[in-house]
């Protein structure tokens, strides 16, 4: 009589960003290791501007995805800053979390600003801004697990 070993376990593979995959048979123990998605970085923007409304910030991402952002009222002192990303087909787009703002200057200083959630794709907070140049980062983090981060230089 002949004993056929037959495979134990699960066979095991990923393919999602450069994800290390590892099959198992027999019993072995599988180990994947996750390698962190690389990030994407994108600094140039197209700004539309309507008399009487806030000046909009367009970045254009990959895929036809974009970023829509505008402060209100866009002058020196307190503003409201709206980020919103869109898909290719205009419709907002699922943000695995909460996006992070930091705003700099020149000189070294920056703040991390607290963002709240208004929907899938929307983004909301507040920053008291002094005249002059400030470079806001917008990082955030689809759904698949890339990194999208905006780097934007703005003068009040």
């Amino acid at each position: 009589m002949t004993s056929r070993r037959r495979p134990r376990g699960r066979v095991l593979s990923a393919a999602v960003w450069g994800c290390v995959a590892v099959a198992a048979t027999l019993g072995a123990t599988a180990v994947m290791t996750p390698v962190a998605p690389p990030d994407a970085v994108f600094s140039a923007e197209r700004t539309i501007r309507t008399p009487g409304t806030p000046t909009l910030h367009v970045v254009d991402l990959s895929a036809g995805q974009t970023l829509q952002f505008y402060l209100d009222p866009g002058t020196p002192g307190l503003n409201a800053i709206h980020a919103t990303y869109f898909d290719a087909q205009g419709r907002e787009l699922q943000i695995a979390r909460v996006i992070t703002i930091e705003v700099s200057r020149r000189d070294g200083s920056s703040a991390m600003l607290p963002v709240l959630q208004e929907g899938p794709g929307h983004f909301y907070s507040d920053f008291d801004f002094r005249p002059g140049e400030w470079l806001l980062e917008i990082v955030a983090t689809t759904r698949t697990g890339r990194v999208v981060r905006v780097h934007v230089t703005l003068r009040l």
